[in-house]
């Protein structure tokens, strides 16, 4: 209301019906409010008198009937301005008060940073060191103060912005009050403050030796928080970091040594440390060589091994290093190779497969499938020998008597290899010659060869 400033015998002041306190924690309720430009706020719930005095504090005020001499107070019909006439007969004029009915409360804001959460419903999530700030704005009486309260402690009135600096789980409840004592309904916002960034781990699904991975496994990258993580980035030697979003298969990365570096980042920006794991793509399985090891010998184009031939096979491999063996004799089952395989029990042709397997699994398809070869011919029978005494000789009982002249022809024969040499000695001597032609015996005694 503003007053009319004019020269006057008597004041018109409009006095209160009452004055109360209210239960909305520690504010004043104001049934008006004058502004800095002389407005006049009523509350629209409450009812006013007005009085007629002489002397500007109202002391010898007397209250105005109205017209019907009832003496009822003045109601406001809701919301917004009011304007009241008055028919003043000493000056002959009428006199208009205004006045506004303020009925709406303030309405408040929680300010996070650069964040204005607007949902109740949703958490969130805030960096520690935070400062959280509550605006409240009322367009009619103004704001007379602003209370909050942390986790369902006391209220107590907004002077500053609020400091968050330890981790947790947070509920904020504000109101404000305007100067007529309208209270708006809380304002209630949850935020987790979290100061720790994630921990990331790397595991190997699939085949894996010491820092050798095959073109099969994958690798798998997880990260923990204790309020969820937002992302994980990473990336494979000097490529441009990636968002991770499910396992990385070897098989899209060339064979040779790589360097992953990946981190995690929480729901609040806190990003971990860089980590890297240097590894090495095996994609090539060993290969296999299979010889036979002792005697053999050409015949025409034929080529025989003796019994005491071995089959060996040997792998080498370029990066993870052979870990099996197996091989297969005559289209046989294939048995895991520990060490040379004697051949003495295999007659004939001999067709060998084989594979070799690698610490990553890679597998040689050498003789596995389809590649197989041909052995030598396998001879474990000696050759016939036989004997024959040209000169002088006489058999009496088990013993044979030939002369100094007498020659003696060692003949040896055989169908599968052939005679390599034929050696003899006499009397079991260790010295032995080579029999190259007959030969004759001059000394006198008993003698074997």
């Amino acid at each position: 209301m503003r007053m009319p400033n004019h020269s006057a015998k008597y004041t018109i002041a409009v006095i209160l019906a009452m004055l109360a306190l209210s239960a909305f924690g520690q504010q004043e309720t104001k049934i008006f409010h004058i502004d800095s430009t002389k407005r006049l706020f009523v509350a629209p719930s409450e009812s006013v008198y007005i009085h007629i005095a002489t002397q500007p504090d109202g002391a010898n005020a007397v209250k105005l009937t109205g017209t019907k001499n009832d003496g009822a107070p003045l109601k406001w019909n809701g919301h917004g301005p009011i304007a009241m006439t008055h028919l003043d007969l000493y000056i002959g004029r009428k006199i208009k008060f205004e006045l506004f009915a303020d009925g709406i409360a303030p309405e408040s804001r929680i300010i996070a940073g650069q964040t204005e959460p607007t949902d109740p419903d949703k958490t969130l999530y805030l960096s520690g060191g935070t400062i959280i700030e509550i605006n409240a704005t009322d367009a009619n009486s103004g704001t007379n103060k602003t209370y909050y309260s942390i986790n369902n402690a006391p209220f107590q009135e907004y002077t500053q912005p609020i400091p968050f600096a330890n981790e947790g789980l947070y509920q904020l409840s504000v109101y404000s009050v305007d100067n007529l004592g309208n209270k708006e309904d809380n304002v209630t916002r949850q935020f987790i403050i979290d100061n720790t960034p994630p921990k990331s781990t790397l595991t190997i699904d699939g085949d894996k030796h010491e820092s050798t991975l095959s073109g099969r496994s994958l690798i798998i990258l997880t990260a923990k928080d204790s309020f969820g993580i937002d992302n994980i980035k990473y990336q494979i030697d000097s490529s441009q970091l990636v968002p991770y979003t499910k396992p990385i298969q070897t098989a899209r990365i060339k064979e040779g040594v790589h360097t992953l570096t990946w981190f995690a980042t929480d729901r609040v920006g806190n990003t971990e440390n860089k980590q890297s794991f240097e590894f090495f793509v095996d994609k090539t399985p060993p290969m296999v060589f299979e010889e036979i090891i002792g005697n053999s010998y050409m015949v025409g184009d034929k080529e025989f091994s003796s019994g005491r031939s071995q089959l060996k096979v040997a792998a080498v491999d370029n990066k993870a290093g052979v870990k099996e063996i197996f091989y297969s004799l005559n289209n046989g089952e294939f048995i895991k190779y520990e060490k040379p395989v004697l051949l003495s029990d295999i007659m004939g042709t001999m067709n060998v497969k084989s594979y070799a397997v690698d610490n990553v699994n890679n597998r040689s398809q050498s003789g596995a499938s389809t590649e197989s070869f041909s052995m030598p011919t396998i001879d474990i029978t000696g050759p016939t020998l036989t004997y024959k005494l040209d000169g002088p000789k006489f058999l009496q009982r088990d013993t044979m008597w030939i002369g100094p002249s007498t020659k003696i022809h060692i003949n040896a024969k055989d169908d599968e290899a052939g005679v390599s040499r034929v050696v003899y000695s006499i009397n079991k001597s260790a010295e032995t010659s080579m029999h190259s032609a007959p030969f004759t015996i001059e000394q006198n005694g008993h003698f074997t060869y």
